[in-house]
């Protein structure tokens, strides 16, 4: 993974950002020259200089995906959850018809 520790010269675009079924205009920031879309005006650049401290990149991918991965689980347990009640509903259903 690439190390981003240390100074780093960046230029921020500024627009004023309306979408054609929205009403408001939003102040929007951005890296990247957004102003051949129709929805952003640019309103003026600002160049800046970010000093990134020393991170460890690789530990939070490795958080985020964890972080990821228990929440698939968990809406998946939650979705078997689910089909496994309507099985045990349907078999009670079933064992009601056999003792009648």
């Amino acid at each position: 993974m690439k190390d981003f520790t240390g100074k780093h010269e960046l230029t921020i675009y500024v627009y004023a950002r309306q979408y054609e079924w929205d009403n408001e205009t939003e102040l929007s920031v951005d890296l990247m020259d957004l102003s051949l879309s129709e929805d952003f005006e640019l309103l003026t650049t600002v160049d800046i200089e970010v000093d990134i401290p020393e991170v460890d990149l690789r530990g939070k991918r490795v958080k985020s995906l964890k972080k990821k991965r228990t929440e698939i689980l968990a809406e998946n347990q939650h979705k078997l959850d689910v089909i496994d009640g309507k099985i045990q509903s349907l078999l009670a259903i079933e064992n009601e018809k056999e003792e009648l």
